[in-house]
């Protein structure tokens, strides 16, 4: 997949340069119509089609090796897909540098348009930085795709981590869900034993206040009945009196007859 996506950059770019060199190609032939320059103009622009051609016809893999891209993420790109990129790219360089020193081997031929040689050379040569630079940012999006594997795993650590923390977060949830449930029961437990105990002081206020009643009733009685010892008392003195009356009259009289 990383290699689809560098191809699909690379013509992405070469899609943008190569109209470029073929309008300043075109100027040069409006400018000078020559059979001469004609033919050195298509043979600049088939060595730079044979380039691009070069360039786009080195092996992708891309069957084989999508599975490694995606799996590079989990593994690193040392032990295989890095020396294959690395292959490719001194494979590039290689058929760079014999297309130039081929071009450079043909320009050095003579020829009666030196002018237009070098404005094909200097075609080519720009052509050929063109592919360089194109090359060096393949080399860029290899690393970045180096660098980005171990972002990614850096970013599944930090998932992991977070995935930990959750589940402790949900475990000290559950804790404290239990805890306040726990504290809820012991509440409701001590609110009933506080209705238990108000029940009980009310009782025990209406037992001393049954308590106060008896105690007054049981001494208006004692009250009662120490006035009523003290009526019988009275009574039984004037009884004891008369009785006391009766017989010394009657001892009386009994001695007045004996006199007799």
């Amino acid at each position: 997949m990383a290699m689809r996506v560098d191809s699909a950059i690379l013509a992405v770019v070469v899609a943008f340069l190569l109209p470029l060199r073929l309008l300043s190609l075109c100027a040069r032939l409006n400018s000078s119509g020559s059979a001469g320059d004609l033919r050195r103009s298509c043979s600049a622009l088939a060595i730079a089609a044979a380039l691009l051609a070069t360039f786009f016809a080195l092996p992708r893999h891309d069957g084989g090796r999508t599975g490694q891209c995606a799996a590079s993420v989990g593994s690193p790109w040392e032990e295989g897909t890095g020396r294959e990129v690395r292959l490719e790219i001194e494979q590039l360089k290689l058929q760079l540098y014999r297309l130039e020193s081929l071009w450079e081997n043909k320009s050095k031929a003579p020829d009666d348009k030196g002018d237009a040689s070098e404005e094909d050379a200097e075609f080519v040569k720009a052509m050929g930085l063109d592919i360089q630079a194109l090359i060096k940012e393949q080399e860029n999006i290899k690393e970045s795709l180096w660098s980005s594997g171990g972002t990614i795993k850096s970013v599944e650590n930090e998932v992991r981590i977070l995935a930990a923390e959750s589940r402790k977060m949900n475990s000290d949830i559950y804790n404290v869900w239990s805890l306040a449930n726990d504290t809820e029961k012991t509440v409701e437990a001590l609110h009933s034993d506080v209705q238990k105990a108000q029940i009980i002081m009310d009782e025990s206020r209406k037992m001393n206040s049954n308590a106060h009643q008896i105690w007054s009733l049981a001494k208006d009685t004692a009250k009662k009945v120490e006035s009523l010892y003290t009526d019988v008392a009275k009574v039984s003195l004037s009884w004891l009196m008369s009785v006391l009356i009766i017989v010394i009259y009657v001892y009386v009289l009994f001695q007045i007859e004996i006199s007799d």
